[in-house]
């Protein structure tokens, strides 16, 4: 049975009860959880407690990029899932996610849908669902293991555009659907998550920082850094819809609920 990895990072002390939460609530998801990577990525204090089951990382420096490039040494699944700190999925979602990725191998499979203005770069938070969602970010997102080798070897500039001060600052997420897309020619799939207990349930996110006004319209930095990737690896494979659904949305079916 196909199984998946789970990686989370984390930086903020403020957020030790999440990780507590998240590797109590992941550890018992092992008929579909080969192994839960953590990196932490707070060079400056201690990590939190885990569990003998969790694989703890400490990352050398505080690179968002980290949760893509570190520990795959310890990854023996197919299917990788990346996902934020302040969200835990329950067990009969992580299973529509991952069915979804085996029919779509060559896409990220995510729950949170973007659209990127194909003529000006422009980031839009809410999609434009007439013409497509054609990213999703890194609240959730499941991929194939062998997108993980191509970001370790990014060139440097993109490698760079994520460090503080960087075009691309905090946009990991947005980086990596453009590995992607660029190498598959093949847009993002968004799962939509409608019957229980098919469900991700928030968790307390103090210290957050993508809820920033910087972060927003054309001369925010989502839509700076769009446009610096669109420039970069040319913008005629870039953030475009996915061609293999005509909504390019799935809906997760009560039949992949399993033991949750």
């Amino acid at each position: 049975k196909e199984l998946v990895t789970i990686v989370l990072m984390g930086y903020r002390v403020s957020r030790f009860g999440n990780y507590h939460r998240l590797f109590e609530e992941y550890t018992r998801m092992k008929p579909t959880v080969d192994r839960i990577i953590f990196i932490w990525n707070n060079v400056a204090e201690s990590p939190p407690p885990h569990p003998p089951g969790v694989v703890l990382i400490r990352a050398q420096e505080n690179n968002m990029m980290n949760r893509y490039t570190l520990g795959d040494e310890h990854i023996r699944t197919e299917a990788v899932l990346t996902i934020d700190d302040d969200v835990l999925l329950i067990h009969g979602l992580l299973r529509c996610l991952l069915q979804t990725l085996l029919s779509h191998r060559d896409s990220i499979v995510g729950l949170d849908a973007r659209h990127v203005d194909l003529s000006t770069g422009n980031y839009m938070s809410v999609p434009a669902f007439s013409e497509g969602s054609n990213v999703v970010i890194g609240k959730t997102m499941l991929m194939d293991k062998r997108f993980r080798a191509i970001a370790a070897a990014l060139p440097t500039a993109v490698k760079e555009s994520v460090f503080t001060g960087g075009v691309c600052e905090h946009c990991d997420d947005l980086v990596m659907n453009a590995v992607v897309s660029n190498v598959t020619k093949v847009g993002p799939v968004r799962l939509v998550p409608e019957i229980w207990p098919n469900v991700r349930a928030k968790l307390p996110s103090p210290d957050g920082v993508s809820s920033k006004p910087m972060w927003y319209g054309p001369d925010g930095r989502w839509s700076q850094c769009i446009r610096w990737l669109m420039q970069f690896y040319g913008d005629d494979v870039l953030f475009r819809p996915n061609p293999q659904q005509n909504t390019h949305e799935i809906q997760c079916r009560a039949a992949a609920a399993v033991g949750a």
